[in-house]
C-alpha cells in the first residue's frame, strides 16, 4: 500500500523519523518496569499516569454544568478509578479539516498530543511507519479484557486496517456495513386496495409497479400516481436508487464504491458486469410504460421523499431505515405504513447485494511512541466499555453517555447498532419477553409492541417497528440476506489508489450519464451499455482497476 498516493505528508513525517525514533527507549512492556508483572486490564496507577490527548471537537457536545474539557465526568471517571489525569494537548473541530490540519502541524513541530483520533488512513499509516504510534501488538494480548479480546475476534478485518506490516498500531473503528444492503419498500394501503400481495419476482414487481401507476391505487380517480421511484443519481444516495432490481440479476451493486473480485477473482466494478445489461432493459421498458416518472432525471432524494409524503410513487429500493426517512414522511402525514421486502427476484439468478466495506472510515485512536506507559490506552478502552455498554443503568447511560457525554472520554468506541440489536430483539420477540435484554434496548422492544398493537403511534416507534420488529428491515438481512450468501462487501477501503482519486468524479459521470440515456431511450441498451462499458474503462477505470489489483491484493 506505500506506494500509491502518498500525501505531502511523506515530506513533513521523513523530517520527524528522528524525533519519533529518539524516544522509542521508553516503549517497553510497561508494568515490568517496577519489577513485578501486572496486566490488570483495569488496574489503577500509583503513581497516577498523565495522558495528553488531541480533542475532535463536535457542535452536538453537550458540558454539563461547570465542565470543560479538562474536567469533565469522564477526565474525573479516569483520574478516580484508574489513576489517569487526562490533559487537553489541543482541541479543534472534527467536522472540518481543522482537526486533521493539527495533527499535521503537531508532527512538523514535534509536539503531538499522546493520544489522537485519526480518521485519514494514510496520516495514520505514514506516522506507524515513521515511529511516531507505539506498536500495540503484544500489549493488547497482555491488557485486553474479554470484551476488548471479543471484538478483535469479531471484527479482524477492522484490526488488519488498524494494522502496519502486521503490527498493531491503533483500535480500530467497529463497523459492519451489511446493513446497507438494498430492500424494497412499498406502501401497505395501496397494496391493500388493490388486493395485491407483496412481490417475490422482478416480474411480480413490475406488474405492482403497472398496477400503482394506473389502477388508482390511492382510489381519488386521478391519474397522477407512479409505481417505482428513481432519483436523477440513480446508483448513489440511499433510497430510489437502482441497485436493489440490478442485485436480482446476481450484480452486487452499492453505488460509485464497489469495487470486488468477480467470479473469476479478478478486480471488477459492479457497474461492469454485462448483467446490468438486463436490468436497464426493464428500467427502460417501465420507463416507456410510464411506469417512472418522466421527471426523475431532475429529481434528488429530496424531492423523491416529497413524492412519497405526496402520495405520487408507492414503491423504491432503499436502506434499513426506511420507516425514519422517507417513509416517515408519509407516515406523518397520512398515517399510511410502508413494509421492507427482500428484493425480489429474477428466475436463473442468484442475488448479489452489494455492501460498502467495513474498513471504509472511521477513527483510529493511537498513543504516541513516547509514551513510557502505551498501554495505558487500552486500559481506558477497557473501562470505557464497562461504564457504557447495551447492559448499563438508565442512571449510568444518563451520567456517562447521554447528550454526548461519550464525546468527552478519548476512548469512546461503539459496537454497531444495527446488526447487534436485532438479534437480541428478534430474541425477546421469539419468547414474548424482555428477560435478560440489556436495559436500553428494552424500551425499544415495548415501543415496537406498542405500535404494532396500535397503542403507540408515534414517528419513533414507527421507526423501530419498521427496522427491528420480526417485520423489518434488519429482520431480512440478518435473517434471509446473510445465511442465504446474498451479501457482496466492497473491497474499497479507506485507501484509494491515486488514480482512482483522480478519475472518481469523471467515472461516476459517464456511468449516470449513459444509465440515464439508456433508460429514457436516448441510447440502445445493448449498444448503448456496450459503449459505457468502453468509455468507462478508456476514461481511467481500466488504470483503476490495475491499481486496485495492487493495492488490494487477493488472499
Amino acid at each position: 500500500m506505500k506506494n500509491f498516493n502518498l500525501i505531502v505528508l511523506n515530506i513533513v513525517l521523513s523530517t520527524t523519523i528522528v524525533f519519533a525514533g529518539g524516544s522509542r527507549q521508553d516503549n517497553a512492556t510497561p508494568s515490568t518496569r517496577g519489577g513485578a508483572t501486572n496486566f490488570d486490564p483495569v488496574g489503577k496507577y500509583n503513581p497516577p499516569v498523565t495522558i495528553s490527548w488531541g480533542i475532535s471537537t463536535s457542535s452536538v457536545q453537550q458540558f454539563k454544568k461547570g465542565d470543560t474539557y479538562a474536567n469533565n465526568i469522564w477526565t474525573r471517571k479516569f483520574r478516580d478509578d484508574l489513576g489517569i489525569s487526562l490533559t487537553v494537548g489541543f482541541s479543534a473541530d472534527g467536522a472540518s479539516l481543522a482537526y486533521e490540519n493539527q495533527i499535521t502541524l503537531g508532527i512538523a513541530a514535534g509536539d503531538l498530543p499522546d493520544v489522537l483520533r485519526i480518521s485519514n488512513y494514510r496520516l495514520f499509516e505514514q506516522g506507524a511507519l515513521s515511529g511516531l504510534w507505539a506498536d500495540l501488538s503484544t500489549l493488547y494480548d497482555q491488557y485486553a479484557d474479554d470484551w476488548m479480546k471479543m471484538i478483535k475476534q469479531k471484527y479482524p478485518s477492522a484490526f488488519d486496517y488498524a494494522s502496519v506490516d502486521g503490527k498493531l498500531y491503533g483500535i480500530p473503528p467497529l463497523n459492519d456495513n451489511r446493513q446497507f444492503a438494498s430492500l424494497l419498500w412499498i406502501r401497505d394501503d395501496w397494496l391493500k386496495n388493490l388486493g395485491l400481495k407483496a412481490p417475490t419476482t422482478v416480474d411480480e414487481m413490475i406488474a405492482i409497479a403497472r398496477a400503482f401507476t394506473f389502477n388508482d391505487p390511492d382510489k381519488n380517480g386521478k391519474n397522477d400516481t407512479y409505481g417505482l421511484a428513481l432519483h436523477n443519481r440513480l446508483v448513489d444516495d440511499n433510497f430510489g436508487h437502482i441497485n436493489g432490481l440490478l442485485s436480482a440479476f446476481g450484480v452486487p451493486a452499492y453505488t460509485h464504491v464497489m469495487y470486488y473480485r468477480g467470479a473469476d477473482g479478478k478486480m471488477t466494478y459492479a457497474y461492469l458486469d454485462p448483467r446490468v445489461k438486463e436490468a436497464l432493459r426493464i428500467l427502460a421498458q417501465m420507463y416507456k410504460e410510464g411506469l417512472i416518472d418522466p421527471e426523475f432525471t431532475v429529481k434528488d432524494v429530496n424531492k423523491i421523499a416529497d413524492d412519497i409524503a405526496s402520495g405520487r410513487v408507492g414503491m423504491e429500493y432503499g436502506l434499513q431505515w426506511g420507516t425514519w426517512w422517507p417513509w416517515n414522511g408519509l407516515y406523518t402525514a397520512s398515517g399510511v405504513t410502508a413494509h421492507p421486502y427482500p428484493i425480489p427476484q429474477q428466475s436463473g439468478y442468484s442475488p448479489k447485494i452489494g455492501y460498502p466495506s467495513n474498513v471504509a472510515g472511521g477513527d483510529i485512536t493511537v498513543i504516541s511512541a513516547k509514551h513510557k506507559n502505551p498501554e495505558v490506552l487500552i486500559k481506558m478502552f477497557n473501562l470505557y466499555n464497562r461504564t457504557v455498554n447495551p447492559y448499563m443503568s438508565d442512571e449510568v447511560y444518563a451520567v456517562y453517555d447521554a447528550d454526548e457525554q461519550y464525546r468527552f472520554a478519548p476512548t469512546w468506541i461503539n459496537e454497531p447498532l444495527e446488526t447487534n440489536y436485532q438479534p437480541l430483539l428478534q430474541a425477546a420477540f421469539d419468547k414474548n419477553s424482555p428477560q435478560g435484554m440489556p436495559t436500553n434496548l428494552v424500551s425499544r422492544y415495548n415501543q415496537i409492541l406498542d405500535f404494532a398493537a396500535g397503542k403507540n403511534k408515534s414517528t419513533d416507534a414507527y421507526g423501530l417497528w419498521g427496522q427491528y420488529s420480526n417485520e423489518g428491515s434488519m429482520y431480512i438481512i440478518m435473517n434471509n440476506y446473510v445465511p442465504n450468501g446474498f451479501l457482496i462487501e466492497s473491497i474499497l477501503g479507506a485507501v484509494w489508489p491515486q488514480s482512482l482519486i483522480d478519475a472518481d468524479a469523471s467515472l461516476q459521470k459517464i456511468t449516470l450519464q449513459a444509465f440515464t440515456e439508456i433508460i429514457t431511450g436516448i441510447r440502445p441498451v445493448d449498444t448503448g451499455y456496450d459503449s459505457y462499458v468502453r468509455d468507462w474503462l478508456r476514461a481511467g477505470g481500466q488504470r483503476v482497476l490495475n491499481d486496485l489489483e495492487k493495492l488490494y491484493p487477493a488472499r
